[in-house]
């Protein structure tokens, strides 16, 4: 009789998180964000006491689903719901101590009006990035960056005339924490499968995380997370933790919902 060789995981890889019922999508999200040390140990945060818990092999994942479902009602079920839209919420929650302003970013707007050649310029904050898929990463970035054909009113001719105009769009300040998020479900909730190449370093920033999605659409599947801690990579998936080669990570990303990735 073959018997399987059983590998221990290290005292440092991710405790696992049980399914309560629909909550894959809590799990993996709370799963990317424990490789955010300072927002993980953030003075102050709510969250604090569930994160030191969890450290210690403590699982309580009702604290984080119970403190987004007071503030937004929508999450007060036991329905799956969608990742990247739990992960916003739970940053909300987090704003008033200040956790969150580590994942928060700025763009530079330049919005160009042909007719009367003015370019309005203003700053918007983006808490993460949502783009479409392409070929790799830094295909993705550029397209979402690349002018955009809008309506919109001139700030400079001030006359509350509606007319075309091009949208630019430029990072001007990066987070400390860079979350990507993919648009993979179309309006029929349908689901996008495209797979794009995801670099382990990209710009100023390492890959340390990413989440998927099992399945076809937004309201089913399955989310899972792979998350990078002290070198090692780790597939979550609910309360099962195993280890992963990089390159199998890797491959795992091209089809993922989100991606983390760390300032260097």
């Amino acid at each position: 009789m073959k018997v399987k060789s059983v590998h221990c995981l290290p005292p440092e890889a991710p405790v696992g998180i049980p399914n309560k019922g629909n909550t894959c999508y809590l799990n993996s999200v709370i799963q990317m964000m424990t490789v955010c040390g300072e927002y993980e140990q953030y003075k102050g945060s709510p969250l604090l006491p569930f994160f030191n818990a969890l450290r210690k092999g403590h699982v309580i994942p009702a604290v984080p689903r119970i403190l987004v479902a007071r503030s937004f009602r929508e999450f007060n079920n036991h329905r799956q719901h969608d990742a990247h839209e739990y992960l916003l919420r739970l940053l909300e929650t987090t704003e008033t101590c200040g956790a969150s302003n580590l994942f928060d970013g700025t763009f530079e707007v330049t919005v160009h009006f042909p007719d009367c050649n003015h370019s309005n310029v203003h700053i918007e904050p983006f808490r993460t990035l949502s783009m479409e898929t392409g070929p790799d990463l830094e295909s993705a970035f550029r397209s979402f960056l690349s002018p955009v054909h809008v309506q919109s009113t001139c700030d400079t001719c001030n006359d509350g005339t509606t007319k075309p105009a091009n949208r630019h769009l430029r990072v001007q300040t990066w987070p400390t924490y860079l979350i990507i998020h993919f648009k993979r479900f179309t309006n029929r909730l349908a689901k996008k499968k495209d797979r794009i190449q995801i670099p382990s370093a990209w710009r100023d920033y390492n890959l340390y995380a990413t989440v998927q999605h099992i399945g076809n659409t937004s309201q089913s599947g399955h989310y899972t997370a792979c998350v990078k801690k002290k070198k090692k990579w780790y597939l979550c998936n609910d309360n099962k933790v195993i280890g992963l080669e990089e390159r199998h990570v890797l491959r795992a990303a091209e089809g993922s919902y989100m991606v983390l990735y760390c300032k260097k």
